[in-house]
């Protein structure tokens, strides 16, 4: 019985395969071959993405269904701050973490793990923290446009009218999936696109850094500021929270190493932490050595996000410190790796424990 029931699933996503063309279908159940005509593949392909029964059996549904586009489903997370990882692999290096409650793209079923994008970013995450939604689910987050002209369409259906044309980082509403197809609302029009070309998020707009005035401390006057001394007493500025300072860097995930680097187009791992601290008030020195002179140190204990964090020994060199990131909270934080540009590693990661230096606190 089971063996049949394979080759009935099997038989299901072939027909939804086809997607009721006039083509007849063939394929082995019970020892004999049974022909459908397109008629029975369509009440076949119905039976498939609604659970109903078909010809006196109901079909084992996969998890993901066939789609016109790359994003076979949508899927909310259930927990807080849960890693998306680079691979299919808890070893593997993070891109992000997840919100409770975001809405996410899902491509591909891996048993183990799910493929899936967000914010811009894609990786792999294990399905326990996904809850599917069906197709008939409507829901409510936005998307970013990911593509230089995208075609607000009245139906999902890439052959339908044209309604308007979205432009590359226009946000919209997003409420629904239709066979791969974003329901979608742009201003007063409503319609489809592709899910080719759609990022979702839960930012209803970019991060921006809050515009507070400038606040000078220094470690003698901030209360609860943590052990340690600011060994040249200098004083620090900054405007904004740990929350900004985060979310501002994470928006330059993916972004390329470029030794030297400074700006959007590429960063080595100092000049990303000057760069996201500058947006803040915050003037760092370029290099990770030079930026161990600013703030005060705090405990691996007491880290919080937006604290700077350093290594030893990551290349050959007699610096006392040779990479810096910034603490992201869960234990890890964001840099700009040689190897991959600006991702979220851990510091459990025995790469990283092994030749953790310290932390400082800027801001």
């Amino acid at each position: 019985m089971k063996a049949k029931n394979h080759r009935l699933l099997a038989a299901a996503m072939m027909s939804a395969a086809v997607l009721c063309s006039t083509t007849v279908c063939a394929w082995a159940s019970s020892g004999s071959t049974v022909v459908l005509s397109s008629q029975d593949s369509a009440v076949f392909t119905t039976a498939l993405t609604s659970g109903l029964e078909a010809q006196g059996q109901k079909p084992e549904l996969p998890r993901l269904l066939p789609s016109d586009t790359k994003v076979k489903a949508v899927g909310k997370i259930t927990e807080k701050d849960i890693p998306l990882y680079f691979d299919p692999t808890e070893e593997s290096n993070v891109y992000i973490l997840l919100p409770l409650d975001a809405i996410v793209s899902v491509m591909e079923d891996l048993d183990d793990w799910f493929r899936i994008s967000y914010n811009d970013c894609t990786g792999f995450i294990s399905p326990e923290y996904v809850e599917l939604l069906k197709r008939t689910d409507s829901f409510e987050t936005y998307g970013v446009v990911d593509a230089d002209e995208l075609p607000l369409l009245k139906e999902a259906n890439g052959e339908s009218e044209v309604l308007s044309t979205l432009k590359n980082g226009d946000r919209v509403e997003v409420t629904g999936l239709d066979n791969g197809w974003f329901a979608i609302k742009s201003g007063d029009k409503t319609g489809y696109v592709t899910g080719d070309d759609l990022d979702l998020t839960l930012e209803k707009e970019a991060p921006k850094p809050k515009a507070k005035a400038p606040a000078k401390k220094t470690p003698a006057n901030t209360e609860n500021a943590g052990s340690g001394t600011n060994e040249d007493n200098s004083e620090f500025a900054g405007s904004g929270s740990s929350s900004d300072i985060v979310a501002f860097a994470q928006q330059y995930l993916g972004v390329p190493y470029v030794y030297g680097g400074t700006g959007s187009g590429g960063f080595d791992c100092s000049g990303f932490t000057m760069h996201v601290f500058s947006n803040f008030g915050v003037s760092l020195a370029h290099g990770a050595t030079p930026q161990l002179n600013s703030g005060y140190e705090v405990s691996m204990g007491d880290l919080q996000p937006g604290d700077l964090v350093f290594f030893f020994g990551t290349y050959n060199t007699s610096s006392a410190a040779s990479h810096v990131g910034i603490y992201v909270g869960g234990g890890q934080f964001i840099h700009a790796s040689s190897s991959r540009g600006v991702i979220i590693s851990s510091l459990s990661e025995s790469y990283y424990a092994s030749r953790y230096l310290t932390a400082r606190r800027v801001f």
